[in-house]
């Protein structure tokens, strides 16, 4: 990236967050930009890191910040309204799927998200499929800055048995699904895909499941999680090494804006088993076999044949790998620089 003086203004109201999908995007862009020196932040005092709603007021304060750089602002923690601002678009959902979220969740968030569509200077939207919706929905253009996946997922250290053995875990002895715990993930059906399998399979592959609960999501049915290890949220250490010594990779979902773990499964070089969904088509192309998300017995088919494959050849873990190249953090942050100069 080149270096040039600051010509925008990173909204940093993410960085007290967890880091998960939004969060992750945010940082990984965010530093890039900083450490060029295309930008500088701005972020909410440490001792407004404990109160959602002093923080959000503290966001709501760049809407009158006076100065000529643009704003850009990378999660949903953004202003409501702001000239020259720049917002990424990661999903539609809470206004396309409602039924997924809590009700105070949509009514709180789906409006900001029209707001920020609406008002923006410049969309980014983190796939075409993404950029697709905005348009069908808002008339209007956004340009592709897509997720990518960690240099700690390319690693070839030798694997953390430790990790695997404090869960109970082999190499090539479970199934792994990453993701939050909400009705979009689809584990509902991957559940019950799971349960129809032979018993021997069963217990001769384990499902694991990497991922918490949130607040915002429609409340999901756990009480068929008893046959699966539920982890929780994993720091990427340990979940690069569930990559690679999982048999294989499941992504049920019901649709994605981006579907991060996917990428990241490719770079670790784990065979991944997905749903037949647009985004996934574009990011795995050729590298993964794909189920009908909506039907169980699709699902438990993809599972079998998971579950019976042979131990993938070098050639296919390099193509695997290949195919998560085409997407870099500095290529995005790249992306995303050039498309704010406009504005400067």
């Amino acid at each position: 990236m080149d270096t040039t003086p600051p010509t925008l203004v990173v909204n940093g109201a993410f960085r007290p967050q967890r880091i998960t999908g939004q969060q992750r995007y945010a940082t990984e862009v965010a530093n890039r930009l900083l450490e060029s020196g295309a930008a500088v932040e701005v972020a909410p005092p440490v001792a407004m890191s404990g109160s959602a709603l002093k923080t959000w007021a503290w966001v709501q304060s760049l809407s009158v910040r006076k100065t000529n750089l643009p704003l850009l602002s990378l999660t949903s923690r953004a202003p409501f309204l702001r000239t020259k601002h720049c917002v990424v678009v990661h999903d539609l959902f809470v206004l396309t799927n409602p039924e997924w979220f809590s009700r105070k969740y949509v009514a709180t968030h789906a409006p900001l998200l029209r707001a920020h569509i609406k008002s923006a200077a410049v969309r980014f939207a983190v796939s075409p499929s993404t950029r697709d919706r905005v348009r069908d929905l808002f008339d209007l253009d956004s340009v592709v800055a897509p997720n990518a996946p960690g240099a700690q997922f390319f690693n070839d250290d030798e694997l953390d048995h430790q990790v695997l053995e404090g869960r109970g875990l082999t190499p090539g002895s479970f199934l792994l699904t990453v993701g939050s715990i909400d009705p979009r993930k689809n584990y509902d059906r991957l559940l019950a895909a799971y349960a129809s399998l032979p018993r021997q399979l069963q217990q001769e592959y384990r499902l694991v499941v990497v991922g918490g609960a949130a607040k915002a999501f429609a409340e999901s049915d756990l009480r068929s999680f008893g046959k699966v290890t539920l982890t929780g949220y994993v720091d990427d250490a340990t979940l690069a090494t569930l990559y690679r010594s999982a048999k294989a990779v499941i992504f049920p979902s019901l649709d994605e804006g981006f579907g991060l773990p996917a990428v990241e499964g490719l770079a670790s070089g784990a065979r991944l088993v997905v749903s037949d969904i647009p985004v996934f088509r574009w990011i795995c192309g050729l590298n993964a076999s794909y189920f009908d998300p909506l039907n169980v017995e699709s699902i438990a088919s993809a599972l079998v044949s998971a579950m019976t494959s042979t131990v993938p050849t070098n050639t296919e873990v390099e193509n695997w790998r290949e195919a998560a190249r085409k997407f870099s953090w500095e290529q995005t942050a790249e992306i995303v620089r050039k498309g704010t100069q406009s504005l400067v």
